[in-house]
């Protein structure tokens, strides 16, 4: 799933691991309500409990708040 997140380039996101490394190598601000449940999200994904669609909107907005975190 490619993404697009505002003022960065754009990241290929392939599965629930890319999305848990990107959040532990490129979100700046590691904590927060969207944050954690997007872990937690990922973390069922590679459990196989959910799906990684499933999990797309979490990480999304695990971004989001992070971008909003560093204004």
């Amino acid at each position: 799933m490619p993404i697009d997140l505002a003022g960065c380039p754009k990241v290929e996101i392939r599965g629930p691991r890319d999305a848990l490394r990107y959040l532990a190598e490129n979100i700046t601000h590691q904590y927060g309500p969207c944050y954690s449940r997007a872990r937690r999200r990922c973390h069922a994904a590679l459990r196989n409990e959910i799906t990684a669609e499933d999990m797309r909107e979490d990480f999304l907005a695990a971004c989001a708040e992070s971008q909003m975190r560093s204004r």
